[in-house]
């Protein structure tokens, strides 16, 4: 229920502020810890096409994360 309350707000948060890279960020980490990670590629790729800032956050983390 805890992954669930957070992956929540998180979505909440990454859809008030779609350039902010590290709302998607945490979000795409909430969803690797429960068990998705083509989920989290999805977000990170999603969030990718609005251009987030600081743009260099996400090559690093889907390089760092293993991310399919």
């Amino acid at each position: 229920q805890a992954l669930a309350d957070l992956e929540r707000i998180y979505q909440a948060w990454h859809t008030r502020y779609p350039q902010r890279a590290e709302h998607a960020l945490r979000l795409a980490l909430l969803q690797l810890e429960a068990g998705q990670p083509e989920k989290a590629s999805q977000t990170l790729a999603q969030s990718l096409a609005a251009n987030p800032q600081p743009a260099g956050l996400f090559p690093y983390a889907i390089t760092q994360l293993a991310l399919p």
